[in-house]
């Protein structure tokens, strides 16, 4: 969930949000929910790479009472690993990316068991604390969000509901 920070104007507005009246809320879970597809095609043309796109792909979009919500890698898998464990470090990469992983393995003929050491962070994307597609995403679609919402409230103000 995003939250509201800074502007003594949107924390009002946010709170405002919480105690608006059911018609208003209503238009606006409207809006949302027509937005949160534009959030989802967002986050898939920001995706670089099969998992990222995997990732962008598993969305589930919902409208509660706070607001639009879009869960990313809540389902599915890549390669064996559930997208829930591996939506974090796609998203938000990794500072140590030669860091070498010591697991045992099997011998193709042999079947004798070995130690591996491999680097296992190559795979993963640079660190980014702004994150490299879902956060852009949402970050580029907002606006929209905030002009439907802005609409929605005119629409319900100006037909006297």
């Amino acid at each position: 969930m995003l939250t509201v920070q800074g502007m003594t104007e949107l924390q009002a507005a946010a709170v405002l949000f919480r105690d608006c009246g059911a018609p208003i809320k209503k238009a606006m879970q409207q809006e949302a929910k027509t937005w949160t597809p534009t959030l989802i095609r967002s986050a898939q043309a920001h995706a670089r790479g099969e998992v990222q796109k995997r990732i962008a792909q598993s969305a589930r979009p919902s409208v509660t009472n706070k607001g639009p919500k879009v869960s990313f890698g809540a389902s599915g898998r890549v390669t064996g690993s559930p997208l829930g464990k591996i939506t974090r470090p796609y998203e938000f990469g990794t500072d140590d990316r030669n860091k070498k992983t010591t697991y045992l393995s099997r011998q193709r003929t042999s079947k004798k068991a070995m130690r591996v050491n491999r680097r296992t962070m190559r795979q993963l994307p640079a660190r980014n604390a702004d994150g490299h597609f879902l956060y852009p995403a949402v970050a580029a679609t907002v606006p929209d969000l905030v002009g439907r919402y802005v609409r929605a409230i005119a629409g319900v103000m100006s037909s006297g509901r």
